[in-house]
């Protein structure tokens, strides 16, 4: 019997949405909380206010289920709403914001408010029970911290653990809509059914206390057994299963064998329905139980074939029904549905049935499928959670193991994924064995060990095996100093990555390979390889990832390569609030290297830090292009000090760690310099210049031609110098990296200045360099008046446009007048960039 014609299908409720409506009219109304269990009708309130005409102020609408701790999904479902209801100019603004995750969101979020700039919003969160762990802090923040213009409703099962609710209910800047608020009133109960008589519709209101869900169930099973006698019907605690099971009991057969095997997925598939329940009609079955009302509901899947999701009452007194009835069809289902998502590549919900069927071999069937390629497009948190105490059980399966290690290292979790990765030290299939050798690769590069044997790869391996086995590999190769063995590995990785759509490891190959271009020297390639990952990177959200850490890294290096000491500070900078301390040595020295500010004349230079970082005892290796790097920029310190000292030391390192290579030649002219023997230092360099010592630093080259001219000039071989000067100047030009001229110091860039016009190709790289050593040396060239000094002085702090308006006793449009001409001034374009330009033209 068809009865859903009988009631209404949304009951509107004026009072509710008058007391939402008011964030879009009344300046008082500040944000607005909806937290009550499953069966108020929370989504369904808000659907209808949304339905109101909008006068004025946008609403953004997001959901944040299966948010967990995953602070980047936060922020980016948060940033894909505000987007859609933003102009195109703040849209793009919100596209560059960098998303924090492991160091928290703070400064993210004072950002974000800047961006926004007063513009009037209404952002409305579903499912914020699912946010958990470091993501609370996070949207504690935006709560705390919202300017008036942005205004939030919240929609919880539970009363979030939200310091900030506390303090806005305090001063009465939160509306609380609480499940006594969102029951029925009696008026709205008779309503929803019309169908029964007055005293009915009493009965239903009084024993069901208003609860929508309850009310529509007590209403339907009233409907079919109008003979009950009052005293038969439950409290409310146990309602729901008495209400449920007279509804489901009146069913036929059929009707409940397709309902029991809805429950199985979340949504459910039309398709896999007739499979599992084997009822061709059961789409038609189930709209003939329109009596659940609200309770079922058909939406649009893929291809126009309907999927139908249960109310999460609903589905799990189903779900339990079906299990009770007969445990083994129950698992036998998980089977299918398993299969059927994997056939349709939808990989995380086939691993989430395979877990769910309680079967070690169909688990393991399913991770040796699709286990690399979930870790490989970025889906390592949601692989974990639907993995969940699995991964550390006894009974734990090899492919469990090593997918389960992949996904925590991804993670950051590198210790546990060292443990689930020793459990299964042999392997008898080729492609698990290679699987695990990838990993092992993975973890000996995370905690900065000697590279392991190289595990043959079989001859047809699955494709996201051999993907992942060659980007692990090549990336171990390469910190190791192998560079000819890792290049085919990682173009490999690449190719696969980009002809499969992984986007995550797609970013990580070609970060990588842009840091075998940087070790082998060839920079313009070096610059196409990251403009690819930074697309890739943004497409899927991943700038604001622990992965984009070294992305951010290699691109600071090459901005401070090329001059551009903003961008270098401000890429740095992102770099260090995404590394991992866990992750591998080599890339948390390099992050370090760029925010120390590893230069000549850098303004805040540990030099002790320099000194130490590249000496590395132990077990741990760093990559051998960086030690170089390092160990020579400590030279040069060392040099500018008058510290022979620890020029002596550096020597000594080089030979030590790599032999009489170029390196360990330039540092010794740079110590004979330092001792006043020019002449030494030149017969040092000579076979470096003469290219009869192997360099490992790829431009330890340019940098001997610079110190030869510095040598030339101390023993007054004026033409000499000029030669090596011009050869300096060549390089720099075809590498693509004028920094190292700098080293040229006073007298050689005094050559510089009196050749201008006769460097001939090189005219543009020498009129970059004295360009930005004037800029240097002289006296900030930004005129800022006093009142935008004033301003400047707010930006370090985290402090929103609203609050230093405030304080200022400004309005806001005119405190963004003076951000703008600070940011044109100082030739910027966000807040974080104007605080590290004015601290280099010395304004902060």
């Amino acid at each position: 019997m068809t009865t859903g014609q009988q009631y209404a299908a949304v009951v509107y409720r004026s009072r509710l949405v008058a007391r939402l409506e008011r964030l879009r009219h009344d300046p008082a109304a500040r944000h607005a909380l909806l937290a009550a269990p499953p069966g108020f009708g929370k989504s369904t309130l808000v659907r209808s206010w949304l339905q109101e005409p909008a006068v004025g102020v946008p609403v953004a609408l997001t959901h944040l289920r299966d948010i967990g701790d995953d602070r980047r999904s936060l922020w980016q479902r948060v940033l894909t709403a505000l987007t859609r209801v933003t102009d195109e100019t703040v849209g793009e603004a919100l596209g560059r914001l960098p998303l924090p995750d492991r160091s928290g969101g703070r400064g993210f979020v004072t950002e974000l408010f800047d961006v926004l700039g007063g513009v009037p919003i209404v952002l409305v969160l579903d499912d914020v029970h699912e946010v958990s762990g470091g993501a609370i802090p996070d949207l504690d923040r935006l709560l705390a911290g919202a300017p008036d213009s942005l205004r939030l409703v919240l929609l919880s099962r539970t009363r979030p653990p939200l310091p900030a609710l506390t303090d806005l209910r305090i001063h009465g800047e939160l509306d609380v809509l609480a499940a006594p608020d969102l029951a029925f009133s009696r008026e709205e109960c008779a309503e929803c059914c019309p169908h029964l008589t007055p005293e009915q519709q009493d009965l239903v209101w009084e024993r069901t206390e208003g609860w929508p869900t309850m009310v529509q169930l007590m209403a339907l099973a009233l409907e079919r057994s109008r003979d009950l006698d009052d005293a038969d019907w439950p409290g409310v605690d146990g309602l729901a299963d008495r209400l449920f099971g007279e509804v489901f009991q009146a069913q036929d057969t059929n009707a409940q064998q397709v309902l029991l095997r809805c429950s199985v997925a979340d949504p459910m598939p039309l398709a896999l329905l007739v499979r599992l329940a084997g009822c061709e009609d059961a789409g038609e079955v189930l709209a003939r139980v329109g009596g659940w009302s609200g309770l079922l509901r058909e939406s649009s899947g893929t291809s126009g074939v309907p999927d139908y999701r249960l109310h999460p009452i609903l589905r799990a007194y189903l779900h339990g029904e079906l299990v009770r009835r007969d445990a083994s069809a129950a698992r036998d289902a998980e089977i299918v549905s398993a299969a059927w998502f994997l056939d349709r590549g939808d990989g995380l919900r086939a691993v989430r049935h395979a877990v769910a069927s309680q079967s070690r071999e169909v688990l393991e069937a399913t991770l040796a499928a699709v286990g690399p390629g979930l870790v490989a497009d970025g889906l390592a948190p949601q692989l974990v959670q639907a993995l969940g105490s699995r991964l550390f059980r006894g009974a734990t399966g090899p492919w469990t193991a090593v997918v389960g290690a992949a996904a925590l290292v991804d993670q950051g979790r590198t210790a546990p994924a060292a443990a689930l990765h020793e459990m299964h030290p042999e392997a008898h299939d080729d492609d698990l064995r290679a699987a695990q050798a990838s990993v092992g690769a993975l973890l000996r590069r995370r905690r900065g060990r000697p590279c392991g044997d190289l595990v043959a790869i079989p001859d047809h391996p699955g494709l996201d095996v051999e993907m992942s086995y060659s980007l692990h590999h090549g990336a171990e190769l390469l910190r190791a100093g192998e560079l000819a063995d890792s290049r085919p590995l990682l173009r490999r990785a690449v190719d696969i990555a980009e002809g499969r759509a992984h986007g995550a490891l797609l970013v990580d190959a070609l970060t990588f390979q842009a840091g075998h271009d940087a070790a082998t020297g060839d920079f313009p390639a070096m610059r196409e390889h990251l403009g690819r990952a930074r697309t890739v990177a943004e497409d899927g959200g991943w700038t604001g990832s622990p992965r984009a850490a070294l992305l951010h890294m290699l691109e600071g290096w090459l901005a401070h390569l090329d001059l551009d000491d903003v961008r270098a500070r401000t890429l740095g900078a992102r770099a260090a609030e995404l590394v991992d301390p866990d992750d591998d040595p080599s890339t948390v020295v390099a992050v370090d290297s760029l925010v120390q500010g590893v230069v000549e004349g850098a303004a805040q230079l540990d030099t002790n830090w320099v000194h130490e970082c590249w000496r590395h005892e132990g077990e741990t290796r760093l990559a051998p292009d960086l030690v170089a790097g390092v160990a020579l920029a400590d030279a040069r310190v060392s040099l500018h000090l008058g510290r022979t000292d620890r020029l002596r030391e550096v020597v000594e390192g080089l030979l030590h760690q790599f032999g009489p290579t170029a390196e360990t030649r330039l540092g010794s002219a740079y110590l004979e310099l330092a001792r006043g023997r020019p002449a030494r230092g030149t017969d040092a360099l000579a076979a470096v210049l003469d290219g009869d010592a192997p360099a490992v630093w790829p431009l330890t080259l340019l940098e001997a031609h610079v110190l030869a001219v510095r040598l030339a000039l101390a023993q007054d071989h004026r033409f000499r110098a000029i030669g090596e000067l011009r050869r300096a100047l060549g390089l720099a030009q075809q590498l693509g990296t004028p920094r190292p001229l700098l080293g040229l110091e006073a007298d050689g860039l005094a050559l510089l200045t009196e050749g201008q016009g006769s460097w001939g190709p090189q005219e543009e790289v020498v009129q970059r360099v004295l360009e930005y050593v004037a800029a240097q040396r002289g006296p900030s060239h930004v005129q800022l008046t006093d009142r935008e000094v004033d301003v400047l002085r707010e930006l370090p702090t985290l402090r929103t446009v609203d609050e230093i308006a405030h304080d200022m006793v400004v309005s806001v449009n005119t405190l963004k007048t003076h951000l703008r001409n600070i940011y044109r001034k100082l030739g910027v374009s966000s807040r974080r960039e104007a605080v590290s330009e004015a601290r280099r033209a010395g304004l902060l």
